[in-house]
């Protein structure tokens, strides 16, 4: 018999920690939807709690080798109290558990009455004698989807891919497709286990989740802190499915951490929300609980940037970059960024000659000091680009095989690079010369931090594979605080080959982040718009790549996909034609005045996103709305066969249109709540509109 133990009313979320066979669970619903459930049932939640040790029993149903949850720890811990705090920002609620044998485990959720999200994280303490070997802890657990008196028959599971130049594609699968359907007898469990293994933790998925119930219309959604192997877990083995994740375990991940007497394991955060309305209230709802402060006081009003990778291709020089410089502080651009290549002889040794960061003279005749100094008296802030994690095999800092990682006692090498150990404080001693001091010394007040491989499993000097990479990895994010330690006023971008590090933790240690690599090609606004899902507007850094070998549409249609963030000039500027600048410079007159809008915008997406990337057909567009209200965005692309495309929501018809870039020959009719819009094949429209004063 199943009993409410506690509720908690949190923004518009109710919170229901169910009590069953002592076992506690949490169930999240809509408060406008709570008269609509019924948990009455005899069928079982899962508990809030997912813990495995070493040597637990696993649970029934060919569990084994397909999930760690439910383990004989996992079910054995009881509740001991729950508090509530609350103040003006937030409201934290705290449960805590014990084992019977001198474990406690803490759940924390806290509801942020400025964002209105909500997150979540366990804290483990070992007060036994003897130590224990944790082999899952999960982030968080929720279970009873969907718990309606209305069957829910018709369920739905949605994930979001990775993959390089193709970050963000979504994908919804009925839960019976995904293998998730009930047995006859309720029995035989059923797993969906998805996630990253290694370094990059957008290489395959995002670290996301989202469960539909269409027949009671309720999304719940998730997103974790996942900065190395991570996983999700949607389980099913009666009428309910149950939602869990967090650090990658044994079976996944090779993660294993011992704990002694009195000591602590916190897991990373996750993000989670409920709501009714679409999933696009379910992106907008967790990047705005994810969309942290910003770290420098010049971020507020989010710059342009030029990086000039595009123009030298890796062999940047100072008389370039000059001119270069020259020519977007024209334009308004007040990042300047030296991308890779400015420590080699060649534009084609860039890759292979990554780790050593000794200035390149002959690029440099006057110093790379010299060249900051110049970008700054043309009035804009210098910024430089390092992929410091790595080593390549060519670099002569690859000859010291002691400060690498290493597996089973071999050097870890992946493709051309090797892996630093951040571990090591000869390893950071160095970095805080080659990478920090060079920052300062030279005047550098942006810095781009990339990174091109991944270490896979994970490595030696830890009790586990795993638990040696999280390690590692949670050192590399110290030393990027480091970095801000030690210049608090410099400009953090995080990349990884684009967008392979879009996650909450790292988001949270930098400025900004690259969206994808797919500069180019005209699969990059798709791309661009998918990442925007996930990822906070003014963090989600997107380039838009100019030079004389596009067509006018084709340099409108680049320009436009950066407002699904941040913009980021790159190309040859420098030759650019004048009917190329004139549309280039009337494209950041319009990005600088709705600027608003992306600071924090509600996005709703129309077109069809099963598409070819690399024969896109029809159109796509994006209707962002500030969260005050009071500032609209269409931002719309047109494919191959563009046809016209309606952007209609609630309310759109008291919004005028104030701005448009577009084409002469693009067609908009706006009726009422709709506007209909056709650009032309790869071309582009922007509509700002302002919200009416009736």
């Amino acid at each position: 018999m199943k009993e409410i133990f506690s509720r908690q009313l949190v923004g518009d979320t109710v919170l229901l920690y169910v009590k069953q066979h002592n076992i506690i669970s949490l169930i999240i619903v809509p408060e406008k939807k709570e008269k609509n459930i019924d948990i009455s049932t005899e069928e079982c939640f899962d508990g809030l709690i997912q813990l495995y040790l070493t040597g637990d029993t696993n649970f029934a149903n060919y569990s084994s080798g397909q999930t760690m949850r439910n383990s004989s720890t996992a079910n054995s811990f009881r509740i001991k109290k729950q508090t509530v705090n609350e103040n003006e920002l937030e409201k934290t609620v705290e449960t805590s558990f014990c084992d019977g044998k001198n474990l406690t485990v803490k759940n924390i959720i806290i509801f942020d009455k400025k964002t209105g999200g909500l997150k979540t994280y366990n804290v483990l303490k070992n007060e036994r004698a003897e130590d224990i070997c944790v082999e899952m802890f999960a982030s968080f657990s929720i279970s009873g989807l969907s718990p309606y008196k209305t069957n829910a028959d018709d369920m739905y599971i949605y994930r979001t891919f990775g993959n390089w130049s193709a970050e963000g594609r979504p994908e919804c699968r009925k839960i019976e497709s995904a293998g998730l359907e009930q047995s006859w007898a309720n029995y035989g469990l059923r797993t969906e286990k998805f996630g990253a293994i290694g370094s990059m933790p957008v290489q395959r998925y995002f670290p996301f989740v989202c469960i539909e119930d269409r027949t009671n219309d309720t999304f719940w959604g998730v997103m974790t802190e996942a900065p190395y192997s991570w996983q999700i877990e949607v389980n099913r083995f009666n009428r309910y499915i149950s939602l869990s994740g967090g650090v990658a375990d044994f079976d996944y991940g090779h993660y294993r951490k011992i704990l002694k007497n009195g000591e602590e394991l916190k897991t990373k955060t996750a993000y989670i929300t409920v709501c009714s309305g679409g999933i696009d209230e379910v992106y907008n709802r967790l990047r705005r609980a994810i969309n942290v402060a910003d770290h420098s006081d010049k971020e507020k009003e989010l710059p342009v940037i030029y990086n000039e990778y595009c123009d030298s291709w890796g062999g940047p020089t100072h008389e370039r970059i000059l001119k270069a410089a020259e020519a977007v502080k024209r334009l308004g651009a007040e990042y300047f960024v030296i991308d890779a290549g400015w420590y080699c002889d060649s534009p084609q040794k860039w890759s292979i000659s990554v780790g050593d960061f000794n200035e390149n003279i002959k690029a440099f005749p006057y110093t790379i000091a010299e060249t900051a100094k110049k970008i700054r008296e043309i009035g804009m802030i210098p910024g430089i680009w390092f992929e410091f994690e790595c080593v390549a095999t060519l670099a002569e800092a690859f000859k010291d095989e002691t400060m690498f990682l290493h597996r089973d006692g071999n050097r870890i090498v992946s493709g051309n690079r090797g892996f630093l150990d951040f571990r090591q404080e000869k390893v950071r001693s160095h970095l805080k010369e080659k990478v920090i001091d060079f920052l300062r010394v030279n005047g550098f007040g942006y810095v781009k931090i990339d990174y091109n491989e991944c270490i896979g499993i994970g490595c030696d000097g830890a009790e586990s594979y795993g638990a040696g990479l999280a390690e590692h990895i949670e050192a590399v994010m110290d030393f990027i605080g480091e970095i801000r330690r030690e210049i608090p006023e410099i400009v953090i971008e995080a990349c990884a080959s684009g967008g392979h590090r879009i996650e909450p933790a790292f988001l949270s240690v930098a400025d900004m982040t690259s969206f994808s690599d797919a500069h180019e090609g005209y699969e990059g606004a798709v791309v661009a718009a998918n990442v925007n899902k996930l990822c906070p507007t003014r963090k989600n850094q997107i380039w838009a790549v100019v030079n004389n070998k596009y067509t006018l549409s084709g340099i409108r249609y680049s320009l436009a996909k950066t407002l699904f963030g941040r913009l980021c000039l790159s190309g040859d500027i420098i030759d650019l034609t004048e009917n190329r600048l004139k549309i280039v410079k009337e494209f950041i007159t319009l990005y600088n005045k709705v600027k608003y809008i992306l600071k924090d915008d509600n996005n709703f997406y129309f077109g069809n996103t099963d598409l070819k990337y690399l024969d896109l057909e029809g159109a796509q567009a994006v209707l962002k709305i500030s969260a005050d209200g009071i500032g609209a965005l269409i931002v719309a692309h047109g494919f191959k066969n563009a046809g016209m495309i309606a952007v209609s929501h609630v309310g759109l018809e008291n919004y005028e249109i104030e701005d448009i870039f577009a084409s002469d020959t693009a067609v908009i009719e706006k009726t009422g709540g709709t506007v209909a819009i056709q650009t032309g094949n790869f071309d582009a429209c922007v509509i700002h509109m302002v919200k009416c004063n009736k």
